[in-house]
């Protein structure tokens, strides 16, 4: 009896990008599971060789390495670790095959799921490859290998029959059409946040108090480097002026992730430029009316922030800053200086961001 020789790539997760839980997207444990079930429908002597790609190779690229194996198989994962990818070459055949797992909700501990994981994608495989160990295994019958849904498998030798994977696990096996590349780790989804927090100020050398909030909207652009616009209000009163403040603050800039994806910590920073619509309202017993004085300004900000990520998709962050303006803003009542706006401020925001 020859045994069955198989390659197998396993598609690193990016940790920029992609949120699955560590271990359930590949590694020893996924991988010990997958063998010990090719083995266990194609035989003990099957060779399952495991190595790790960090990106989605090309085609060509993987069937230049079939010359001495049975099959190759590249293994990737969506970026929720929700759904696996199975891109397999049959060299006897010339040929690609895909099959698409898409994982049913977690009912034990992880180390239990990332074993019945492994060992569903190993049944998935095995199923695609058991007609070459059929065919040198002295003509044993092998009942309909190549359909993934099969609820019984017939061991190579004709001396058993091997369960088919527990049903908890696998909500869905799909099987694209035949030579057709089922999308693989190269087209990687669109990083967008939305963002809404709570804003103070103080002045810094004169009064420049304010309270109010803040929405924004940031898009990944290359790996820890975020674009961002905003719009964000505040209001706030000068005592000596007798005045009320309205500023709005629009504009954009980039932030910077310190910290890997994948864990539940944020630390990062930021750096806007935006344009400042400065308003003051002073009302004496003597007005009828409020007097009202506006003007705009160019100014930007240097902002840390912390966060915390409660899923994979919202978290917690807060922010501690500096607000510059070009210019300070002098407060005038009644032809007298009695106030300054100083160009420096220091900023604090809390609020949640969530990835859509």
């Amino acid at each position: 009896m020859l045994a069955v020789s198989l390659i197998v790539f396993v598609i690193a997760q990016d940790p920029e990008v992609d949120r699955c839980e560590a271990g359930m997207c590949g590694g020893p444990a996924m991988v010990s599971a997958f063998r010990q079930a090719v083995q266990r429908v194609l035989g003990s002597d099957t060779s399952v060789q495991a190595q790790l790609a960090s990106s989605d190779p090309p085609d060509d690229e993987v069937a230049s390495k079939a010359a001495h194996v049975d099959g190759l198989v590249e293994l990737s994962f969506s970026p929720e670790g929700q759904r696996a990818r199975l891109h397999c070459y049959v060299s006897r055949e010339n040929r690609w095959l895909d099959r698409e797992i898409s994982f049913g909700e977690r009912h034990g501990s992880a180390q239990s799921e990332i074993s019945e994981r492994g060992r569903l994608l190993g049944f998935a495989v095995a199923t695609m490859y058991a007609s070459d160990a059929n065919d040198v295994n002295d003509g044993n019958d092998v009942n309909d290998r190549s359909d993934a849904n099969d609820s019984s498998r017939t061991k190579p030798g004709g001396t058993g029959v091997v369960a088919a994977p527990p049903p908890a696990v696998a909500a869905n096996v799909s099987s694209p059409e035949p030579g057709r590349r089922t999308p693989g780790r190269a087209e990687r989804p669109v990083r967008r946040e939305a963002e809404f927090g709570a804003i103070a100020s103080a002045g810094l050398g004169g009064t420049a108090s304010g309270v109010g909030a803040s929405a924004g909207l940031r898009l990944g652009l290359s790996g820890p480097v975020w674009g961002r616009l905003f719009i964000a209000g505040r209001t706030g009163n000068i005592p000596k002026a007798q005045a009320s403040t309205q500023t709005v603050l629009l504009g954009g800039g980039l932030a910077l992730e310190f910290l890997p994806g994948s864990t539940s910590y944020q630390l990062g920073a930021r750096l806007d430029a935006f344009a400042g619509y400065f308003q003051a309202s002073h009302l004496s017993e003597d007005d009828i009316e409020p007097d009202r004085r506006s003007r705009w300004q160019l100014g930007g900000d240097l902002v840390a922030e912390a966060g915390w990520r409660l899923t994979p998709v919202a978290s917690l962050f807060l922010g501690l800053g500096v607000e510059a303006m070009l210019g300070e803003t002098a407060i005038y009542t009644h032809h007298n200086r009695v106030a300054v706006v100083p160009p420096l401020r220091v900023t604090a925001e809390l609020g949640f961001r969530a990835r859509f």
